[in-house]
């Protein structure tokens, strides 16, 4: 679908002409909603990082409007992916970490971490280690006592989608890694797409230009948006990768929940051909992915995980990731 020449050859100064464009972008938001539960989207974000600053100016931008300009501080669980500490930090707030037990966030720890001046928590769920949160409900309920949003890191949505709807556990904001969860292939240096789900509170600071229907059944971008936070890119966001997402929720209709069922299913295949000799350090009941560990056969062999996965590239497979490469 996206090297069709309409789609593949359109001038980004011919959107405002290109009304079945902007149709595809008004379906792809609708569908995005429907598997999330979110009331809006943005698909203007590039991949998740951005979506991740995005959602923090969002945040700041709401706290400033209600006066609480207090809340600086943003919860990190200690397994999150490194985007987000770093978005933190872009956003010019602080990062503080929760500590997990064996894999899942403490809740405990939160408790203690609570108050006035924290502005949100950022939770991966299913998490690095491939595990889900199981108590996300609660800590959903803690954060929001407290005042503050919870931000849902969407890279593993791949393992829930069809089944579960972040919205629905608590979540305030989200983003989907479209370049993952929909289709195109990740990593090499490719574009992605990390599309931005929101609840009704924060939707007038929502990126512009959304895409709206008129009475009529045509479709405009709307830049006049008072709160916004502004433009986050050039033009209109990786235009092909959304219609390549757009295809494949298509493609599935209603069968959506086979992505998580193949998912999960491959990993426990992979696991059982890696454990033994490797060892899984960290929880169980995994999903999308799982860790594991060399210590073992380092302790016996002397042989490293670095020299493990050296020796894969040795033989032309790109080593699971680690420190190296």
């Amino acid at each position: 679908l996206a090297s069709l020449a309409g789609i593949r050859d359109i001038h980004p100064l011919a959107f405002d002409i290109a009304r079945g464009n902007l149709e595809l972008l008004y379906g792809l938001e609708k569908h995005l909603c429907a598997l999330t539960g979110f009331d809006r989207f943005s698909l203007q974000p590039a991949a998740g990082a951005q979506a991740e600053f995005t959602a923090l100016l969002m945040f700041k931008a709401y706290f400033q409007d209600i006066g609480q300009t207090n809340r600086k501080v943003v919860l990190i669980p200690d397994v999150a992916h490194g985007t987000n500490p770093a978005s933190v930090n872009l956003a010019g707030w602080e990062a503080k970490e929760i500590k997990t037990i064996d894999g899942r966030l403490d809740v405990d720890d939160l408790r203690r971490n609570l108050s006035n001046n924290v502005a949100c928590i950022m939770v991966t769920n299913p998490n690095t280690l491939g595990i889900f949160e199981r108590d996300i409900v609660k800590i959903n309920s803690l954060v929001h006592q407290a005042g503050a949003f919870s931000y849902l890191d969407g890279a593993n949505f791949n393992a829930l989608v069809g089944r579960y709807k972040p919205r629905l556990q608590g979540f305030d904001i989200a983003h989907l890694n479209l370049h993952k969860t929909f289709s195109t292939p990740h990593g090499g240096g490719g574009p992605g797409a990390g599309a931005l789900g929101v609840v009704e509170a924060v939707m007038p600071y929502l990126p512009v230009p959304t895409i709206e229907r008129k009475n009529d059944g045509n479709f405009y971008f709307d830049f006049n948006r008072e709160k916004t936070v502004g433009k986050l890119s050039a033009f209109w966001g990786n235009f092909l990768i959304l219609a390549r997402a757009y295809a494949y929720i298509l493609s599935l209709g209603n069968k959506a929940h086979l992505v998580s069922e193949i998912a999960v299913a491959n990993t426990y295949y992979l696991k059982g051909w890696l454990c033994p000799p490797y060892e899984v350090p960290f929880g169980e009941g995994f999903l999308h992915e799982f860790v594991i560990s060399c210590e073992k056969i380092k302790q016996e062999t002397g042989v490293r995980a670095f020299d493990i996965a050296k020796r894969l590239m040795d033989f032309g497979f790109h080593p699971p990731t680690m420190y190296f490469p």
